[in-house]
């Protein structure tokens, strides 16, 4: 083979100028959210270490378990198939499909556990009422029906370019989008209407002002997310990758900010313990940390 043959088979196999750039962009977009989730351990370490790893189990403490390091595992792991399969193109639509379906897997999980945590703290800001716990149940079996509807949906008629960005989304996506906007609309007004329970108790404006705080910041933040990300997969081609990858990585930072929180309140909480407490006070129930 001549030196002429052997350039011109290089480039009938190596990817275009757009093409690298995509694949060069959604390399470290991956990596970034790796990096961020690695970073905000480094943050809450001391926090983490004493207020998760020293304590009795409760369900809170393996819930920030699973959601940290499974979502640290799933990054890494994506980042390793994009530097490889997936960097190869053209990536066959067979396996373009199944990486779909598996980073919308890990985005629903992670939307599954921050808004199953946010529910549990206002179920105990409600004294653990039966109505309010069954209405926040039938509210969130409402939401992953519609995911998974919306989900098997999709499989059927999308189609992919060569390195895996969808040619033909649908109007599905800002269904799910409305979905989840419900959701923390539902999450962020019962916490809201319990802002005045019994301000008089010192613990109660505590665990109210918590909650209303990191309910706020949620509530926000996941608003904002799904703002930009469902629009901008519409207005401009990208992988599905990154569509998903940096709502997995936000979103698992946020459940375990929530929870260190929670149990940062257990602990001024036992801090003042020698301080009389008022009988309407509210207490932590187990699965949020209390004793």
């Amino acid at each position: 083979m001549t030196a002429n043959q052997a350039s011109a088979q290089s480039c009938a196999t190596s990817p275009s100028g757009e093409i690298a750039r995509a694949l060069y962009a959604q390399e470290w977009l991956s990596l970034g959210a790796v990096v961020i989730i690695i970073w905000d351990m480094l943050l809450l370490f001391n926090d983490e270490y004493i207020h998760i790893w020293r304590t009795p189990s409760f369900a809170l403490k393996w819930i920030y378990i699973f959601t940290r390091y499974s979502a640290l595992l799933f990054q890494c792991t994506s980042y390793y198939f994009l530097k490889h399969t997936l960097s190869r193109p053209p990536i066959p639509e067979p396996i373009c499909f199944i990486w779909t379906f598996v980073q919308s897997i890990g985005t629903q999980i992670m939307i599954l556990v921050i808004e199953g945590v946010l529910m549990l703290r206002v179920y105990a800001l409600y004294g653990k009422n039966s109505a309010a716990g069954w209405f926040l149940v039938v509210t969130f079996l409402i939401q992953r029906v519609m995911a998974v509807v919306i989900l098997f949906r999709v499989r059927g008629h999308l189609q992919f370019d060569e390195i895996c960005r969808a040619k033909n989304d649908t109007a599905d996506a800002f269904v799910f989008g409305a979905g989840v906007l419900v959701t923390q609309v539902v999450i962020w007004t019962m916490t809201y209407n319990k802002r005045v329970v019994r301000k008089e108790s010192g613990s109660n404006s505590r665990f109210v002002s918590l909650l209303l705080r990191d309910g706020a910041w949620a509530f926000g933040g996941i608003i904002m997310l799904f703002s930009v990300i469902v629009p901008y997969s519409f207005l401009v081609e990208i992988s599905s990758h990154v569509a998903y990858s940096w709502p997995i990585s936000l979103l698992s930072i946020a459940t375990c900010r929530i929870i260190i929180n929670m149990q940062g309140l257990k602990s001024a909480a036992i801090v003042t313990a020698s301080v009389p407490k008022d009988p309407e006070d509210i207490e932590l129930p187990e699965f949020l940390g209390g004793s």
